[in-house]
């Protein structure tokens, strides 16, 4: 954790910066609001998971290992159009979601899958509640 005298500071100026931000992108009512105000508001309404980075350190600064979950999802759809039934769009969702998290464990995939057709399925260890 980033200590709060040298946090503190930054996220003062952070959260003024998005003020002066939108002060000078005023709402605009009874109109759609434009891609500007509409990120702001964002920034300002989500401050906590935006700035969580600065303060976990754990915590990884951009969300692309999710993106790249997603891609194959979508490279399936672009290659196929769709799935045939909802059935086997869950099933093989469940298998990239199971292969998927065994590979951040450090498991190899293929024995993941081994195990889990033979009847032990790898299960990940809960993480502490606090």
């Amino acid at each position: 954790m980033i200590p709060p005298p040298v946090a503190d500071p930054l996220l003062y100026a952070w959260r003024q910066a998005i003020l002066v931000g939108l002060a000078d992108n005023p709402s605009r009512p009874g109109r759609k609001q434009s891609k500007t105000r509409n990120l702001l508001e964002r920034l300002r309404d989500r401050d906590d998971s935006v700035l969580r980075f600065a303060r976990d350190l754990t915590a990884p600064f951009t969300n692309n290992l999710a993106e790249r979950d997603l891609r194959p999802t979508k490279t399936q759809m672009k290659i196929s159009g769709t799935f045939r039934s909802e059935t086997s769009a869950t099933a093989w969702a469940r298998i990239r979601g199971y292969v998927s998290t065994a590979r951040k464990h450090g498991l190899n995939a293929f024995e993941a899958i081994l195990a889990a057709i033979l009847g032990n399925p790898w299960t990940p260890t809960p993480s502490p509640t606090s």
